[in-house]
């Protein structure tokens, strides 16, 4: 229902764990159907973002181990449930949750049955592409932080402190140059003085 949907997205948000177990058990089992309408789908999101772990693990499962030849009302192509749905204007925005809340496992399988490189020229599976190819690049990052973190420890820091100890030498020339301002202004009050004699002496002159 265009209205009452909401109503089920407040209670995913707000409600206690039996209103979203009861919510996942009528969507668990037709997640195609439900995914490519497009009230239901939005609650389909909520349901995914609130659910509780074990329940969005069996919703994205579903998505993935269905495998079976199904024929797209769109497009007449015989294709699995994840392509008809990547491929549907509303079920791709649910595929994209799938990607933010799948767990590494399920991304990795998601990855190997969407490496189809037409979908990423599709009109909206090139955004479920996308959407997979950030998430999986951010757990590959995660995987490598350690390592880098690690070779950092033994590298950069020792750098960095050689920088600043280098920085710190050319500071030390720093008293080099301030001793010559002071000289300087030693000079300066001397011309001063030889001015001032100067003067003494003109004034002198003509008195004689």
């Amino acid at each position: 229902d265009p209205f009452g949907n909401y109503i089920l997205h407040h209670l995913l948000e707000f409600g206690e764990p039996q209103a979203r177990s009861a919510i996942f058990a009528v969507i668990h089992g037709n997640m195609l159907q439900y995914s490519r309408h497009k009230s239901a789908s939005n609650v389909v999101e909520r349901a995914l973002r609130h659910c509780s772990s074990d329940e969005v693990h069996a919703l994205v499962s579903e998505v993935l181990a269905d495998q079976s030849t199904i024929v797209s009302a769109d497009s007449d192509v015989a294709q699995s449930a994840l392509l008809t749905m990547v491929r549907h204007p509303y079920a791709n925005f649910v595929v994209q949750t799938l990607v933010d809340v799948a767990s590494e496992e399920q991304r990795t399988l998601m990855k190997s049955l969407l490496s189809d490189p037409a979908l990423k020229r599709a009109a909206y599976g090139k955004h479920v592409v996308a959407r997979l190819a950030r998430a999986t690049g951010m757990y590959d990052q995660q995987r490598r932080q350690p390592h880098a973190k690690g070779g950092g420890a033994a590298v950069d820091p020792s750098a960095s402190r050689g920088h600043m100890g280098h920085q710190g030498g050319r500071g030390g020339k720093a008293p080099h140059d301030g001793h010559a301002g002071r000289g300087g202004g030693t000079g300066g009050t001397g011309r001063r003085r030889r001015r001032v004699r100067r003067r003494g002496g003109r004034k002198d002159t003509p008195t004689a």
